[in-house]
């Protein structure tokens, strides 16, 4: 499933929702902003009443102001809400502990590593054989030899700037 998101998306409910609803009712031309969700896809929603607040994802579109959500999510309870009530695309907790996670894979991962100055690449795939791939050896020494240039290029610059 892949988290969608929209800047500054707010609108209310145009109809009542029970607590076992799952479906909702906004005003289509604040819908149509969402444009169609894509099976697997969906927006991270609060509808709040003013005082209670619940954690929703849209999974569902029909563009004409009808959106499909589940329920409960990040621990919240389904709760009632009535027309008026306030539904937004927000930012949560659940939503940047994942974010975290996933560039802490792509960041630390192994023995790569971003540490302001200098991008250090180590690459050890088990399913990588140069023998019988010369042409992506050929090409990783090319990237190697580039990026071991860039840096010695920093080094250098750096030196000439505390100089300086």
């Amino acid at each position: 499933m892949t988290q969608l998101f929209i800047n500054n998306w707010s609108t209310t409910l145009s109809a009542d929702v029970g607590v076992s609803d799952t479906g909702i009712t906004v005003p289509a031309a604040d819908a149509a902003l969402l444009g169609t969700i894509t099976a697997g896809d969906y927006y991270v929603a609060t509808i709040s009443d003013g005082e209670s607040l619940e954690i929703v994802h849209i999974t569902a579109n029909n563009g004409a102001g009808s959106l499909t959500i589940e329920r409960e999510k990040e621990g919240t309870s389904a709760l009632v809400f009535t027309t008026g009530d306030e539904i937004e695309c927000r930012l949560t907790k659940n939503t940047l502990a994942d974010l975290q996670s996933h560039a802490a894979k792509h960041i630390q991962a192994g023995a790569e590593e971003i540490d302001g100055d200098k991008l250090d690449i180590d690459f050890t795939p088990s399913n990588y054989t140069p023998a019988l791939v010369t042409d992506i050896s050929t090409h990783l020494d090319h990237l190697a030899s580039h990026l071991r240039g860039i840096d010695t290029k920093l080094v250098a610059v750096n030196n000439i700037v505390r100089w300086l």
